[in-house]
């Protein structure tokens, strides 16, 4: 994806701290915490041969790995399923 595509483009990064969004949000314990701990760029895309315009052959969104904090599994997961809560400060 080229820089001026992703003008305005909200990214998650490793680190950030994200609760389930209210599509997910289904068990008792929900909403649940979790943290990124891997972020898959493009991993969600349309295909042009789903598409008849080449112009949407793009990005839609990325996939993240997320550690939930209060059940300790890992579950992958579109990014428009998860609300930031705290962004990763850390400077690389």
């Amino acid at each position: 994806m080229d820089d001026e595509s992703k003008k305005g483009k909200f990214e998650f990064q490793v680190g950030d701290i994200v609760i389930e969004g209210s599509l997910i949000a289904t068990l008792p314990k929900s909403p649940m915490i979790g943290v990124v701990i891997k972020v898959e760029p493009n991993y969600f895309s349309m295909d042009e041969s789903y598409v008849t315009m080449s112009s949407l052959s793009q990005s839609i969104q990325d996939r993240l790995q997320i550690q939930w904090f209060s059940d300790p599994y890992l579950e992958s997961l579109p990014e428009e399923l998860v609300i930031l809560v705290s962004r990763n400060t850390d400077e690389k």
